[in-house]
């Protein structure tokens, strides 16, 4: 539990630094503020069907991540979309192949048919749930990531094997 709430945070943090502000803008005054794909943004801009991932990080967690949190500030709400987490794992497990990063800038980071295998549990699509997964593999918890554009004479789709710690 303790670890999972690390790299939670860890993640979340990474958004809020990445953030980017205009100290001109009313909405930072609220109690909330929306860092949507590491941007702060006003709630009324977020689209709920875009939403992949939501997490609140209190106020708490807030002062165990960082000093001088502002007078009123009650949570931080990161949202990662659909969209930037799929940008996220394709960047990060292409960091790992040479083939995999190939493949994807000749076919327009187009990976949706591939069967996905992590640590020898296998999933066939990219559905929610995989692209969740696949976002949430911290980077330096891989140890290899091997590619195969065709994995016989019968099968048409591609597999993405990745091995972790």
């Amino acid at each position: 539990m303790r670890s999972t709430l690390i790299i939670i945070l860890g993640i979340c943090f990474s958004f809020i630094c990445k953030a980017q502000v205009d100290t001109s803008l009313n909405y930072l005054n609220e109690s909330k503020l929306y860092v949507l794909d590491g941007i702060l943004t006003p709630k009324e801009a977020i689209k709920s069907e875009n939403i992949l991932i939501r997490q609140v990080v209190s106020r708490e967690d807030i002062y165990k991540m960082m000093s001088g949190v502002r007078p009123g500030l009650d949570s931080i709400i990161v949202i990662v979309t659909r969209q930037a987490a799929i940008k996220q794992y394709q960047e990060k497990l292409s960091s790992f192949s040479e083939k995999y990063k190939n493949y994807l800038e000749t076919w327009h980071n187009n990976d949706e048919d591939f069967t996905y295998s992590l640590n020898k549990n296998l999933w066939i699509g990219r559905s929610d749930e995989v692209i969740k997964i696949l976002y949430n593999i911290p980077k330096e918890k891989i140890i290899r990531v091997d590619f195969n554009e065709k994995l016989s004479a019968f099968a048409d789709n591609k597999r993405l094997m990745i091995t972790t710690k």
